[in-house]
């Protein structure tokens, strides 16, 4: 009888795999919320990547293309699909662009883009798929085409030029 007693008092031991279960996914958790908070959201702390995207905007509102974190009012320009300029070859382009202006456009300024597609095709179907290829010659593309509407909508008008699309065959 004691032997049946005792044999009742014996812990039975429980799997602790649950509780490592848990444990594992709310620290995933909490790694993967605070590395979205410090990254994704441009940080926001005391660190130096707060610092530099803050500084990043003060250099104005022409050089990066931003004005703090709003954007401005944009126009959404007709996709343009050209020839390149490929000697043996026949390659395109295709890309779709939006343009973001300092101050809503007029209608003025809407009937201008025809001035400004026939420019920016014009200059696109003189390109080769090299001139492309690269990340800097894609941030030269978006350079050369921002320095056309200074042309056709005058200095200033369009802040930014954003490349939506931009596909090479």
């Amino acid at each position: 009888m004691a032997d049946a007693q005792a044999e009742d008092q014996i812990p039975v031991k429980k799997s602790k795999l649950p509780l490592i279960i848990i444990l594992v996914v709310v620290l995933l958790g909490g790694g993967g919320g605070g590395a979205y908070f410090a990254f994704a959201r441009g940080g926001g702390g005391d660190g130096d990547g707060g610092s530099k995207a803050k500084s990043s905007r003060k250099r104005g509102k022409r050089a990066s293309g931003r004005r703090g974190d709003k954007l401005g009012p944009s126009v959404t320009v007709p996709t343009f699909i050209v020839n390149l300029n490929e000697p043996g070859a026949t390659r395109y382009l295709k890309l779709a662009i939006e343009l973001e202006f300092d101050a809503p456009p007029s209608e003025a300024d809407k009937r201008l883009q025809v001035r400004f597609r026939d420019q920016a095709i014009i200059y696109l179907s003189s390109l080769r798929v090299s001139d492309l290829q690269a990340a800097q010659s894609k941030k030269g593309l978006k350079k050369k085409l921002l320095r056309i509407c200074d042309d056709v909508y005058g200095d200033g008008t369009v802040v930014a030029v954003y490349i939506r699309m931009l596909v090479m065959q």
